[in-house]
C-alpha cells in the first residue's frame, strides 16, 4: 500500500462501512449503509479509524488487519471494537457481528462458515434478478449479458441447489433473447456466455441454448487468428506484436472445449489449432498476453494462468490434466499476488478460487495455505447482507471493484469445492458427449517434463515459502542469499522459480557458479539443464539482447559440448533445444560460426521460438559478423511470418548496427537492401489478419531500415514501389509507412532526402493519389483523410526539384 497514494472506496466486510485510506495511511469512514451492525454502533461519514479491536491500522497494509479483526471476531463474540477520531476526540465504537465461528482447516471445502455465506451471498444474488432476467446489485446497472451477470447465474448453478435453476433459466432466456437480436462480437462477452449456456445445458439438458452456444462458436472461429483471439473481431497485428489477448481468449477456447461436450458441431480445425496454441505456453512461465513467449513476473496476472488450468481441466486426459494440475499449483502459490493484473487485479481475484481446485492431491496443502492467508481479503469483500465486493486493487484502480464483479466470481470461490460445474472439476453429466481432446503435436517426449508439479532430482525439502523464494529471486532480497539456495531451486517444480533463480546467478561470475551451471547441464531432466542454458545466455523473455557477466571464454570452454549435445539430439524437448540456441549465442564467435549449419536447422523450425532462437544465436556474432553472416540474418527475416517474431528480429538489426556499429560492406548492404524491399510486398503472413498483416510488415521492415542510416534506401527502392500498388489507407501501419511516425521515417520523408532515382515511388503516390477518392473514407480516420494532402505537397516538392 503506497502511502503518498489515496485508496479509493472500499467495504469493511459485512460491517456496512466503506471507507478510503488517505495519504499517510489514515483510514476514514466514507459511508455508513443504513441498517447495517455500523449504523446501529453509530458510526458516521468522516470518522477516522485508529485501530480496530485495539490494534493500530498504522501498518504496511491496513486492509490486512480489519480483515484479519473481522475473522477473529465472527469466530468468537462477535464483537468488533473500532477506536475512532470525531470531532478531534477519541472514542470506541463496538460493531456486533454475527457469530459465524471460524472457518474450518482447508475452507471452503467442509466449513460450516462457508456454507453460511454462500447461503447469504445465494440470497444476495437472487434478490438482485429482475424481471427481464437480468441482475442489479446495488446501484449499478442492469447485467445480462455482460461478464458481470453470466458470473452471477453461474455462481447460483455452482451451489448445486435445484431450487435457483428458475432463476438460473430466466436469466439463460432472456440472454438467449438478447443475442438472437444482437449476436456478440465482443469476446470478453463471448467467452463466459458460452459457458453460462454450455454448463447450464449441461446440467439441465436444456436444448433451447444449443442454437445459441453454437452461433457463439461459429463467431469464435470467425475471429480467429493463429489459434487466438483478441478483443473482437479480427485483431490488428501490431497491438503489442500480435494483437491477441489471452485474458479473453481462454474463456473463448473453453466455451469451445465445453460446446464439444455438450454436442454441438464446431470447427475441429479451429478448435485443435486453439487448444495447441494454448498448450505450448504451459510449463516455461506464466501464460502470455498475446502470442508471446510465457511471461517471467507475475504467477497469475490477470488470472490467465488460472483460466487456463481450468479450461485444461475439462479434458479427461493425463497430459492436460498434468498441465492444469501445474498452473492450478502455480497460481495457489502465488497468494502473496492477489491483486497483480494488467488494468487492475480483476481477473486474478475472478478466476484465483476457480482454479485453486484443480491443484494436484498431494498439493492440497498449497491450496489450504493460500485460503489462509487470503482470508482477509475474503473476510474484508464480504457484503452486509449478503454477497462480495471486490477490492479496488492497489494503489487507485477501481476498474474491477465492486459487488457486480465480485458477487459471482468471489461467490464461486466459496463453492468451488461442491464441484459443481464442469470448469470447477465436476464429472461429466448424464447430458454430455465423450469426445477426445485434440491431438496436439507439440514438443518431444522430453517436453512434458515441463508439466510436472514434483521438484526435479535432488532438490530436497522444501525450507521456504513461496513469497521468502519471490523476495529472494525477484523482490527486494534479489540477489542476497547463497548460491547454494539458488542451485537448489533450479530443480524446482515452478517455472517461475527456475528462471528467476537463473536471473540471479548469471550476474555471479564465480567458479561456484560455473559448478552450478556444469551440474545443471548434466541433469537428467530437461528442465534443470533450460535453466543451466538460462543462466548462460542470462534469458529474461521481452528483453533483448540478453546479457550475463558469464564470458563467452568461459561459455565455450566449459559449457559448449553441453550445448551442442542438446541441440543435436532430436528427442531433445524443445523448450531445451530454445535454451540451448540462446545459450550458443554466448558462445566464442568461431565456436558459434562453425555451427552456422546447425543454427540454419533450427531457423526453419516449425515453432517461432526456435526459429527466435536460431537468430539470436547467430546475433551472438555480434562484432565478428560477416556481410555474408548477415544477410542470413536478413533471410531469416524474409521467412518470418509471426509478428513478434519479427519484433524481435528488429531488435536484432539494431544491436548489429547500431549496438555493435557493424560494417558490412557496399556488397553485402546492397543485397541486404534488394532482400529486405522484396519484404515490403512479399513475406509470409498469417492469413487469418487479412491485410492489416501485410502492412505490419512491410511497416516493420520500415523499422529495420531504418537501422542502416539511408544506406540501402537506394536498393530498396523497388521494393516500396511494389507495396505502394496494393497501398490502402485503411490501417494504422500503412498510414504510417507512408506518413511516418515515432518507430520509422515513412516513405514521404524517404523521397525527400533522395535524388531522381526515387522517381519510381513519386509514380506510385501520383496513383495513389489518382485512386484516393475512391477508397471508402468512412473506413478512413483522421490521420488518412489528412494524409491525401501530405502526399501531394511531398509529391509536388519533390516534381520542383528533380523534374
Amino acid at each position: 500500500m503506497d502511502p503518498e497514494k489515496v485508496y479509493p472506496r472500499f467495504p469493511i466486510g459485512p460491517t456496512g462501512l466503506y471507507a478510503t485510506i488517505e495519504k499517510g495511511g489514515a483510514v476514514t469512514v466514507e459511508q455508513v449503509a443504513a441498517s447495517t451492525p455500523a449504523a446501529e454502533a453509530q458510526l458516521m461519514k468522516g470518522d477516522l479509524i485508529l485501530a480496530i479491536n485495539y490494534k493500530s491500522l498504522k501498518v504496511g497494509d491496513p486492509r490486512v488487519a480489519l480483515g484479519t479483526a473481522i475473522a477473529e471476531a465472527e469466530a468468537t463474540n462477535g464483537k468488533l471494537v473500532f477506536t475512532i477520531e470525531r470531532g478531534g476526540m477519541q472514542k470506541h465504537a463496538t460493531v456486533i457481528l454475527q457469530k459465524l465461528g471460524g472457518y474450518a482447516e482447508g475452507w471452503p471445502e467442509k466449513c460450516s462458515k462457508s456454507a453460511s455465506i454462500i447461503k447469504s451471498t445465494t440470497r444476495y444474488i437472487v434478490e438482485s434478478q429482475q424481471e427481464n432476467g437480468s441482475y442489479v446489485f446495488g446501484n449499478a446497472r442492469p447485467e445480462l449479458a455482460g461478464l458481470k451477470g453470466c458470473l452471477a447465474s453461474l455462481y447460483l448453478l455452482s451451489t448445486g441447489e435445484p431450487e435457483v435453476l428458475p432463476v438460473v433459466e430466466r436469466h439463460v432466456q432472456a440472454l438467449i433473447k438478447k443475442l438472437k437480436k444482437q449476436p456478440t462480437t465482443s469476446n470478453w462477452h463471448l467467452g463466459y456466455q458460452g459457458i453460462l449456456l454450455a454448463e447450464y445445458y449441461l446440467k439441465t439438458g436444456d436444448r433451447s441454448v444449443l442454437p445459441s452456444l453454437k452461433s457463439l462458436c461459429d463467431q469464435a472461429v470467425r475471429s480467429q487468428v493463429a489459434g487466438g483471439w483478441g478483443h473482437g473481431g479480427i485483431p490488428g497485428p501490431g497491438y503489442v506484436q500480435s494483437g491477441l489477448m489471452s485474458s479473453a481468449g481462454v474463456p473463448v477456447l473453453t466455451t469451445l472445449i465445453l460446446a464439444n461436450e455438450c454436442g454441438v458441431e464446431i470447427d475441429q480445425k479451429a478448435y485443435a489449432q486453439a487448444v495447441k496454441f494454448m498448450y505450448r505456453m504451459v510449463g516455461h512461465g506464466c501464460v502470455p498476453y498475446g502470442d508471446h513467449r510465457s511471461e517471467l513476473w507475475w504467477s497469475n496476472t490477470n488470472g490467465r494462468n488460472a483460466m487456463l488450468a481450468c479450461a485444461f481441466a475439462l479434458f479427461d486426459d493425463p497430459i492436460f490434466q498434468q498441465a492444469s494440475g501445474l498452473l492450478a499449483t502455480m497460481v495457489v502459490d502465488s497468494y502473496f499476488q492477489p491483486e497483480f493484473g494488467h488494468t487492475g487485479g480483476g481477473f486474478n481475484v475472478m478466476w484465483r478460487g476457480m482454479a485453486s481446485v484443480h491443484v494436484p492431491s498431494d498439493r492440497r496443502s498449497s491450496y489450504s495455505r493460500q485460503m489462509r492467508k487470503l482470508e482477509w481479503y475474503y473476510e474484508l469483500s464480504r457484503q452486509s447482507g449478503g454477497g462480495f465486493s471486490i477490492l479496488p486493487t492497489p494503489p487507485n484502480n477501481v476498474r474491477y471493484a465492486g459487488a457486480a464483479w465480485g458477487s459471482g466470481a468471489i461467490g464461486l470461490t466459496y463453492t468451488a469445492p461442491l464441484r459443481q460445474l464442469r470448469i470447477l472439476g465436476g464429472p461429466p453429466t448424464k447430458h454430455s458427449v465423450t469426445r477426445k481432446p485434440p491431438v496436439i503435436q507439440w514438443g518431444t517426449q522430453a517436453d512434458r517434463a515441463f508439466l510436472s508439479t514434483e521438484h526435479a532430482k535432488g532438490f530436497g525439502k522444501e525450507e521456504l515459502e513461496p513469497h521468502e523464494i519471490y523476495d529472494l529471486t525477484i523482490g527486494k532480497q534479489m540477489g542476497n542469499a547463497q548460491i547454494a539456495l539458488y542451485a537448489k531451486h533450479l530443480r524446482h517444480a515452478n517455472p517461475l522459480v527456475r528462471s528467476w533463480c537463473a536471473r540471479v546467478l548469471k550476474d555471479k561470475n564465480s567458479d561456484e557458479t560455473f559448478e552450478v551451471i556444469a551440474k545443471a547441464l548434466a541433469h537428467g531432466d530437461p528442465r534443470v539443464r533450460r535453466a543451466g542454458f538460462d543462466i548462460i545466455s542470462g534469458y529474461d523473455n521481452w528483453r533483448r539482447p540478453f546479457k550475463s557477466a558469464i564470458s563467452r571464454r568461459e561459455v565455450s570452454r566449459r559449457f559448449l559440448p553441453a550445448i551442442l549435445k542438446t541441440l543435436n539430439n532430436p528427442q531433445s524437448s524443445w523448450w531445451e533445444i530454445d535454451g540451448a540456441l540462446f545459450a550458443l549465442g554466448r558462445a566464442e564467435p568461431e565456436d558459434i560460426r562453425r555451427h552456422v549449419g546447425l543454427i540454419d536447422q533450427f531457423s526453419k523450425h516449425e515453432e517461432w521460438y526456435l526459429r527466435e532462437g536460431a537468430f539470436w544465436a547467430l546475433v551472438g556474432l555480434r562484432k565478428s559478423m560477416t556481410g555474408e553472416e548477415f544477410e542470413k540474418l536478413t533471410d531469416m527475416y524474409a521467412r518470418s511470418r509471426h509478428v513478434f517474431e519479427r519484433s524481435s528480429f528488429d531488435r536484432g538489426f539494431w544491436t548489429i548496427l547500431k549496438s555493435d556499429r557493424v560494417v558490412l560492406g557496399e556488397l553485402s548492404e546492397s543485397a541486404v537492401g534488394r532482400k529486405l524491399g522484396k519484404t515490403m510486398h512479399d513475406i509470409p503472413v498469417v492469413p487469418e489478419y487479412g491485410r492489416a498483416a501485410l502492412h505490419e510488415a512491410a511497416h516493420r521492415t520500415m523499422m529495420v531500415a531504418k537501422h542502416f542510416d539511408s544506406r540501402i534506401d537506394e536498393d530498396m527502392i523497388p521494393g516500396i514501389a511494389d507495396y505502394l500498388k496494393v497501398w490502402e489507407p485503411y490501417h494504422q501501419h500503412s498510414v504510417w509507412l507512408i506518413s511516418g511516425s515515432r518507430w520509422q521515417p515513412g516513405v514521404l520523408k524517404f523521397i525527400g532526402s533522395m535524388g531522381e532515382e526515387a522517381q519510381p515511388i513519386v509514380m506510385e503516390l501520383e496513383n495513389i493519389l489518382k485512386r484516393y477518392d475512391r477508397f471508402d473514407s468512412k473506413r478512413n480516420g483522421k490521420v488518412a483523410g489528412e494524409l491525401k494532402g501530405q502526399i501531394q505537397a511531398a509529391v509536388i516538392a519533390w516534381r520542383e526539384k528533380h523534374s
